[in-house]
This record gives C-alpha cells, sequence and structure tokens, in this order.
C-alpha cells in the first residue's frame, strides 16, 4: 500500500523550490511581486506534476512554467511588454524572463472558466476542477505558499494512476497525445474512463494527432 503523501512537507518543499530555483534571481523576484500586486498568482501545470512524479519532489529546474493571475494583467501589461514573445490561445501571454519560458494567464478568461457556466467562482476549489488529467489537479498559491488539489490528484500520484478529472476539452487529440506521453514517461498505469475517453475520440480526430504535436511539441512524438 502507498504512503500517503504529506502535503504539508510538500508545500514547504516546493516553497523552498520556487524561492531557490525558479523565481531565484533579482529580476525574476521583481516579475513575480509585480504579479502579486495586481492578485494572487498561481502555478499550475507540469512543475508541480513533475515535482511529485519525480523522484517523489524533485528539483529539476524547469525552463517552461505556466501561472495564472486572479487579477488584471491588463494592469501590469507595459510592464510585461518587453518581456512578451507572442500572445497565447484564449487571452494569454508567451514571456521570455531570462533563460524561462512563461505561459501567463487571467483566471477568467482560461477556457474552462470562459466556456463552462457550471463552475462557481471559488478560486481554491475552481482552478484544479479545471484539469483535464487528475495528476496536474493541483495549484500552488505564491502568496499564500499553499497547494490546492482535487482528491483526484492525491489518488492518482499515490497510485500512480492517469485519469479524467474534468472531460469538456477544446483540444480532445491533444489530450490524447499528452496521456501516451505522461503514461510514456512516469509509468503510469491508465484508468478505465481514460481508455473510454481515447476510443471514443481517436477516429474522430485522427487527422490532427501529427499536427497538433507539431504545434505544441515543435516536432512529432508519436506516429
Amino acid at each position: 500500500m502507498k504512503t500517503p503523501l504529506n502535503m504539508k512537507e510538500m508545500e514547504s518543499k516546493f516553497a523552498g523550490y520556487v524561492d531557490t530555483c525558479l523565481f531565484s534571481t533579482t529580476k525574476k523576484k521583481e516579475f513575480i511581486n509585480k504579479l502579486l500586486s495586481s492578485g494572487d498568482v498561481y502555478i499550475f501545470g507540469g512543475v508541480i506534476r513533475d515535482f511529485f512524479l519525480d523522484s517523489n519532489g524533485s528539483m529539476q529546474d524547469h525552463r517552461d512554467i505556466d501561472l495564472v493571475s486572479t487579477g488584471s494583467i491588463s494592469n501590469i501589461e507595459n510592464y510585461l511588454l518587453p518581456l512578451t514573445i507572442r500572445k497565447t490561445r484564449f487571452g494569454g501571454y508567451a514571456l521570455r524572463l531570462e533563460e524561462k519560458h512563461i505561459d501567463l494567464w487571467e483566471l477568467k478568461r482560461t477556457w474552462a472558466i470562459e466556456h463552462q457556466p457550471r463552475f462557481e467562482f471559488i478560486l481554491d476549489e475552481v482552478l484544479p476542477a479545471t484539469s483535464f488529467f487528475n495528476i496536474t489537479a493541483i495549484v500552488f498559491s505564491l502568496e499564500k505558499k499553499k497547494f490546492f488539489y482535487r482528491k483526484e490528484f492525491e489518488k492518482g500520484i499515490g497510485r500512480r494512476t492517469l485519469d479524467i478529472v474534468y472531460e469538456p476539452n477544446p483540444f480532445p487529440e491533444l489530450c490524447i497525445v499528452k496521456s501516451i506521453e505522461y503514461i510514456r514517461k512516469y509509468g503510469l498505469t491508465i484508468s478505465q474512463k481514460l481508455r473510454r475517453y481515447i476510443l471514443k475520440n481517436i477516429e474522430r480526430v485522427s487527422n490532427k494527432l501529427i499536427p497538433i504535436q507539431l504545434s505544441h511539441y515543435g516536432r512529432v512524438w508519436y506516429d
């Protein structure tokens, strides 16, 4: 039986990782403080996923970071413009800060929040609830130094099983490709729910599986 996660300990380790690795320089700390002046900022995505799945607390230095802000990014747009590479889907920003690539969104402009009115606007519950995968149904508040996550996340990490939390998604082809990536990269098992999702959608989006890899990864990993 897997040992339950000690989330308080993991929060402390991750907060130290943020300060000493992800945002360690003066310029990076200035960037985070500028974002926090408009509202709380949450880390999500691959940084946290790898932290939990790579040797249960890996400290590898991620160059790609996903952030979502509860404040209005337009309030600090003049500050962001020199760092901006391009605008991303759904009104986000792709930024280059020193050696790091940062994707930044406003919470209210993320796809699930804009397109799924069933969500009540309770941030700590909403953000993890909009994740397609269980292993990414978690965020870290830079203001509170705290994880917020779904029970599906904790179960998935403990059992090393890949599953679905919130199924509606504008890019089922990317969800299928990422399923293959995560299963291979982390040695995860696949849930019956996710297996059914792939079988239901794969023929419908088969002509999109190569293009989505080229646009998302810049190359084809799976033929």
